[in-house]
């Protein structure tokens, strides 16, 4: 499959510039919280790729009921037009149940996820100040 408009949905800051240098020859769009991921799927068309985390930090502009990736899974499943569903969705989150929870529903509804973990080198390496390093 080519992938021309990727779509990442994490909170993590070394996770987003990772998937921009792997995704740097396509249209990258970031989402921070399950809110800013489901407005983006509405408004942009043909997605190709959607990369999903599980747990996300609470902000101001997050409600509770976006605190997870689940959020936006619901929102395919529920209330996504069929048209604008990605053509490819992945799984990359650490929280094993989590994740587990994403692929089933995503399963159960034939759209045929992608389990995915965070490469282990793009991981960066903090110091004891909690600088990244």
């Amino acid at each position: 499959m080519h992938i021309k408009k990727v779509l990442v949905l994490d909170d993590e800051n070394y996770r987003h510039n990772y998937y921009k240098k792997l995704y740097s020859n396509c249209e990258y769009f970031e989402a921070r919280n399950a809110k800013t991921a489901i407005e983006l799927l509405e408004n942009e068309a043909d997605i190709d790729l959607l990369h999903l985390d599980f747990d996300l930090f609470k902000t101001p502009h997050a409600p509770n009921e976006y605190l997870t990736g689940l959020a936006v899974v619901e929102y395919i499943i529920d209330k996504l037009d069929r048209n604008k569903i990605p053509k490819q969705i992945k799984v990359h989150s650490w929280n094993n149940k989590g994740h587990a929870q994403m692929m089933k529903i995503l399963s159960l509804h034939k759209l045929k996820p992608i389990s995915e973990y965070f490469p282990e080198e793009a991981i960066p390496f903090f110091d004891e100040t909690n600088e990244v390093k």
